[in-house]
């Protein structure tokens, strides 16, 4: 990605029904005239193909699995592309909300900042996610009828909600449990048991926790079978400032934590997370002290090739987040007051036409679920928006006012930047004509 100051193509031309735009061209013939295929590479503006147009920050470097599945940091200021770990299907442009990681030591269980509890630690045992060997095991020790567990306890503000992360590998055991503990004048915990043999899990709260827990457990690594997984949740619903505690819990082959140990089994431990967040980010890794990773920022300067009274925009993109309260993107002029949006709200994927401050287009909406490639087809013009997603029926509305004096493509964020997408957008193309809601159909099932 590059810093541009106006998009007039200055490299030399394609004709534009020629062969490189064909893949792009809408099913009724009509030419992009943008293109960001962040997955395959392909970037085009006004029919010259070129490299990508994008304008990037990211004040900090990151981490992302590559596509030979290994996670990989990025320097600062460079774009994260991210690729699904296993299969190496590519997901395109990440975009993310500043996170920090407040557990210490993140990739190193033997320090002193994790307390073990009938078990015992390792180091550098197993290959991890990055492909080193810096995996350490936690072990059950001999102790009879007991817990064994390792933890982490830190200070934060127990009624928010939090999500507690980590990479594992079977060593013996095949289940685990993750649990958040609020410990302000409560015991309230949430907690997720997961059960990497039968790739399932299930949650539960107790004392002052909030019943809303989300979980997941994602394969990254089938040869060394490694996964990540991740609670998320209010520990304590009416807390304030005060300590959490962030568990690691062995479980034995009918899944009870109270057991008596074998001495030898156990679970490898890496990369582990706790964030002050409804979901867990990209992992961030820390040592002696908390690790931020700034937020990023991505946009397009609108060029000639971009018409203020009509358009298209197919967009495909994974939400990581909790679907309310995030952009995929904005056609805007760097503010909110005027806008065209393609954004997640209560758990579904809305379309905003915003023009003076007055949104013209309730209704147009779909349910969204987390983690859910999408792909979204929106034309408009005055009076007459459609939108499609995933090849369903289109949804129109006559009453949308379209913006003026719209100066920017904002990726993953609205034009004051805020409301980032937590996700990945791995395509956005756009037409300068108001489709067919016929094209709209067919350019959405793909």
């Amino acid at each position: 990605m590059k810093t541009v100051v106006d998009c007039t193509p200055t490299s030399a031309r394609v004709r534009p029904n020629g062969p490189l735009l064909a893949p792009y061209a809408s099913p009724s013939g009509v030419p992009a005239a943008l293109v960001l295929d962040f997955a395959a590479g392909a970037y085009q503006v006004d029919g010259v193909s070129q490299s990508d147009p994008t304008v990037f920050a990211r004040l900090s470097d990151a981490r992302v699995f590559a596509s030979d599945g290994i996670l990989r940091p990025v320097a600062q200021d460079v774009p994260r592309l991210a690729y699904e770990p296993v299969t190496a299907a590519a997901h395109g442009l990440m975009i993310e909300a500043a996170s920090t990681n407040l557990a210490l030591h993140s990739e190193d269980v033997t320090q002193s900042d994790w307390i073990t509890d009938g078990a015992t630690t390792q180091a550098d045992m197993l290959t991890d996610p990055a492909s080193g060997t810096a995996m350490d095991v936690l072990r059950e020790d001999t102790s009879l009828a007991s817990d064994h567990r390792m933890y982490q306890t830190l200070s934060g503000i127990t009624g928010d909600e939090w999500s507690f992360s980590a990479f594992v590998s079977p060593q013996g055991r095949t289940r685990v449990k993750l649990r958040i503990v609020g410990l302000d004048a409560s015991s309230g915990r949430i907690n997720a048991d997961f059960d990497l043999g039968s790739e399932n899990f299930e949650t539960s709260s107790s004392g002052t926790a909030s019943p809303d827990i989300t979980a997941r457990m994602t394969r990254i690594n089938a040869l060394n079978d490694i996964w990540r997984l991740s609670v998320s949740g209010v520990p304590y619903v009416a807390g304030g400032a005060g300590t959490l505690r962030a568990n690691v819990i062995l479980l034995d082959d009918t899944g009870e934590n109270f057991y008596d140990g074998d001495g030898v089994s156990g679970m490898g431990v890496w990369g582990l997370q706790v964030e002050a967040a409804a979901r867990p980010s990209s992992y961030l890794p820390s040592q002696t002290v908390a690790a931020t990773r700034a937020g990023e920022f991505a946009h397009v300067p609108l060029g000639p090739w971009f018409d203020t009274s009509k358009g298209t925009v197919i967009a495909v993109y994974r939400p990581n987040g909790v679907l309310d309260g995030e952009t995929v993107l904005s056609f805007n002029d760097a503010s909110t007051a005027n806008a065209i949006n393609v954004a997640l709200a209560a758990g579904q994927t809305q379309i905003d036409v915003v023009s003076g401050g007055t949104n013209g287009t309730a209704g147009l909406s779909v349910a969204q679920a987390e983690t859910q490639r999408t792909v979204c087809a929106v034309a408009y013009e005055t009076n007459n928006i459609g939108a499609s997603w995933n090849g369903g029926a289109v949804q129109s509305n006559g009453t949308a006012t379209m913006p003026a004096g719209l100066t920017q493509l904002s990726i993953g964020r609205l034009g004051d930047d805020s409301q980032p997408l937590n996700g990945t957008l791995e395509r956005l193309v756009y037409y300068p004509e108001r489709l067919s809601d016929s094209d709209l159909q067919i350019l959405s099932a793909g």
